[in-house]
Protein backbone atom coordinates (compact mmCIF):
# COMPACT_ATOMS: atom_id res chain seq x y z
CA UNK A 1 0.00 0.00 0.00
CA UNK A 2 0.54 3.77 -0.60
CA UNK A 3 2.23 5.41 2.40
CA UNK A 4 -0.27 7.77 1.96
CA UNK A 5 -3.18 5.55 3.41
CA UNK A 6 -4.23 3.67 6.95
CA UNK A 7 -6.39 0.27 6.70
CA UNK A 8 -8.56 1.81 9.63
CA UNK A 9 -11.08 -0.90 10.01
CA UNK A 10 -11.86 -4.74 9.08
CA UNK A 11 -15.27 -5.87 9.54
CA UNK A 12 -16.67 -9.56 9.54
CA UNK A 13 -19.91 -9.65 7.74
CA UNK A 14 -19.79 -13.45 7.51
CA UNK A 15 -18.90 -16.28 5.28
CA UNK A 16 -16.28 -14.95 4.28
CA UNK A 17 -17.09 -11.61 3.29
CA UNK A 18 -14.83 -8.63 4.87
CA UNK A 19 -15.08 -5.37 4.55
CA UNK A 20 -12.06 -2.83 4.77
CA UNK A 21 -12.33 0.78 5.73
CA UNK A 22 -9.13 2.75 3.97
CA UNK A 23 -8.55 6.10 4.46
CA UNK A 24 -6.43 8.23 2.21
CA UNK A 25 -6.64 10.65 -0.40
CA UNK A 26 -8.78 9.64 -2.94
CA UNK A 27 -5.68 9.05 -5.65
CA UNK A 28 -3.84 6.74 -2.97
CA UNK A 29 -6.68 4.40 -2.04
CA UNK A 30 -7.51 3.72 -5.38
CA UNK A 31 -3.90 2.69 -6.02
CA UNK A 32 -4.15 0.95 -2.98
CA UNK A 33 -7.03 -1.03 -3.71
CA UNK A 34 -6.02 -1.83 -7.32
CA UNK A 35 -2.58 -3.00 -6.21
CA UNK A 36 -4.53 -5.26 -3.85
CA UNK A 37 -6.53 -6.79 -6.43
CA UNK A 38 -3.81 -7.21 -8.62
CA UNK A 39 -1.81 -8.87 -5.87
CA UNK A 40 -4.07 -10.51 -3.73
CA UNK A 41 -4.73 -14.23 -3.12
CA UNK A 42 -8.38 -14.38 -4.46
CA UNK A 43 -10.12 -11.67 -6.17
CA UNK A 44 -12.42 -9.43 -4.18
CA UNK A 45 -16.13 -9.71 -4.55
CA UNK A 46 -16.38 -5.96 -5.20
CA UNK A 47 -14.89 -2.91 -3.82
CA UNK A 48 -15.18 0.98 -4.24
CA UNK A 49 -13.82 4.29 -3.19
CA UNK A 50 -16.41 6.50 -1.45
CA UNK A 51 -14.96 10.10 -1.03
CA UNK A 52 -15.88 11.64 2.28
CA UNK A 53 -18.55 8.81 3.24
CA UNK A 54 -21.58 10.08 5.14
CA UNK A 55 -21.47 8.65 9.10
CA UNK A 56 -24.52 6.85 7.66
CA UNK A 57 -22.80 4.70 5.70
CA UNK A 58 -20.01 3.76 8.47
CA UNK A 59 -23.33 3.56 10.57
CA UNK A 60 -24.57 0.64 7.97
CA UNK A 61 -21.50 -0.98 7.49
CA UNK A 62 -20.75 -1.22 11.68
CA UNK A 63 -24.65 -2.88 12.21
CA UNK A 64 -24.03 -5.23 9.34
CA UNK A 65 -20.59 -6.43 11.15
CA UNK A 66 -22.73 -6.89 14.46
CA UNK A 67 -26.14 -8.92 12.75
CA UNK A 68 -23.31 -11.48 12.47
CA UNK A 69 -21.55 -11.60 15.93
Amino acid sequence: WSSDVCSSDLKKLGGRLVTVIIRGDVSSVTQAIEAATANGIKDPVAHVVIPSPHEEILKLIENSANRVC
